[in-house]
């Protein structure tokens, strides 16, 4: 996850040939809430904020999802 300006987030999920079972998770850096502000992604992708986390299902292998942040 990189750090974008001081309110924002760019948090990048990728997903290979059946390395992950589930959701992938982030701890969001700081303190604060965010929102989502963008989904970036070549298929259908289930991205949430909960709590002081950032979760992501990918439904399938060889995907990647890239999720921008901003705080507020």
């Amino acid at each position: 996850m990189e750090q974008e300006e001081k309110d924002g987030v760019l948090a990048v999920f990728h997903s290979f040939n059946g390395e992950h079972e589930g959701a992938l998770e982030v701890p969001l850096p700081g303190e604060g809430r965010y929102r989502i502000e963008n989904v970036y992604s070549d298929a259908d992708a289930d991205v949430v904020v909960a709590e002081d986390r950032l979760v992501c299902h990918i439904s399938e292998d060889m995907r990647a999802v890239a999720v921008l942040l901003r705080k507020g």
